[in-house]
C-alpha cells in the first residue's frame, strides 16, 4: 500500500512541476556594412577616417528571444570575442517558419587599438531557425522512473513468492 502511496505522489508531482520553455534561435545571413578605421594621433592619417563598404556574413547560435504575443521576437546579443553583436527583431510567419524584419550589427577590433576598426550596418533579410535543447529528463520524471521500475520488481518479487508458497502446499 506504501508503494501505491509513493507512485501516487510522483504522478501528482509530475503534473504540478510544468517542463521549463525553453525559446533558442539560430540566426544567420549577411549583410552591407560600414566599416570604419581610424587612426590614431600619432598617424598621418589620424584626422580623416577611412569609410568603405564591406560584405559581412554572421551566423549566431543560442541566441535567445522574448516574445509577449508569441508572435514578434526581440533579441539582443553581445558577443565578447567580436565586442559586437546583433540585435532585432523577427517575427513567426507559421508552420513552425519565421520571417527576419530587423537586424542591427556591429563590431569592432579592441578598444586602444590602432588603427581602431569598428563595423556596422542593419538589414530585414536574414534567416531564423528554432533550435531545441537536448530532452534532458526532469528530476521528477527520473523519480518516477525509479519509482516505476522499484514498484515492478515488487511485484515481480511477490508474483514469485506466492507461486513458489503456491507449488509448495501443492506437493505436501
Amino acid at each position: 500500500m506504501r508503494i501505491l502511496g509513493v507512485i501516487a505522489a510522483a504522478f501528482v508531482a509530475l503534473w504540478a512541476v510544468p517542463a521549463s520553455a525553453v525559446t533558442i534561435f539560430t540566426i544567420s545571413g549577411e549583410l552591407m556594412v560600414t566599416k570604419r578605421i581610424s587612426y590614431g594621433p600619432g598617424s598621418p592619417n589620424w584626422a580623416s577616417p577611412t569609410v568603405t563598404q564591406e560584405l559581412v556574413k554572421f551566423a549566431f547560435s543560442d541566441v535567445d528571444a522574448t516574445s509577449t504575443d508569441g508572435i514578434l521576437y526581440t533579441f539582443n546579443e553581445y558577443r565578447p570575442q567580436l565586442r559586437g553583436g546583433i540585435s532585432g527583431t523577427f517575427k513567426y510567419i507559421g508552420n513552425g517558419a519565421f520571417e527576419g524584419v530587423s537586424l542591427w550589427y556591429a563590431d569592432r577590433n579592441a578598444s586602444g587599438a590602432d588603427p581602431f576598426i569598428e563595423r556596422y550596418g542593419e538589414t530585414d533579410t536574414f534567416h531564423v531557425y528554432q533550435t531545441y535543447p537536448a530532452p534532458v529528463p526532469e528530476p521528477v520524471t527520473w523519480l518516477l522512473l525509479i519509482v516505476g521500475f522499484g514498484a515492478m520488481g515488487a511485484v515481480l518479487r511477490r508474483q514469485q513468492s506466492v507461486t513458489a508458497n503456491g507449488r509448495a502446499s501443492a506437493v505436501h
